[in-house]
């Protein structure tokens, strides 16, 4: 959201310390991940699961990336949590 702090990017650094080819991969990573939120959607955007499956797969392939410490560390949540970021109940009531 607009006009929300990002510390991502610094709490990465604060965790990864040197480990510069890490952190550069995993703000690869989410750059990908944005690109994807963002991107515009021909016909009906894609559904709730859909999009929670991405998300998901994208958590997955951090974790991979960072290990269970440090991802627990850089995000806040273990890697083995399942996160969904779209409500289907509220996706549906929006179409």
């Amino acid at each position: 959201m607009p006009g929300l702090p990002d510390d991502f990017e610094s709490r990465a650094r604060e965790v990864l310390g040197d480990d510069a080819k890490l952190l550069a991969d995993l703000l690869a990573l989410r750059e990908e991940t944005n690109r994807f939120a963002a991107q515009k959607w021909p016909g009906s955007p894609p559904s709730a699961a859909t999009l929670n499956a991405r998300n998901q797969h994208l958590i997955e392939q951090a974790a991979k990336l960072l290990g269970p410490e440090k991802f627990t560390a850089i995000f806040g949540f273990a890697p083995d949590q399942k996160i969904d970021l779209v409500d289907p109940n509220i996706q549906q009531d929006h179409r």
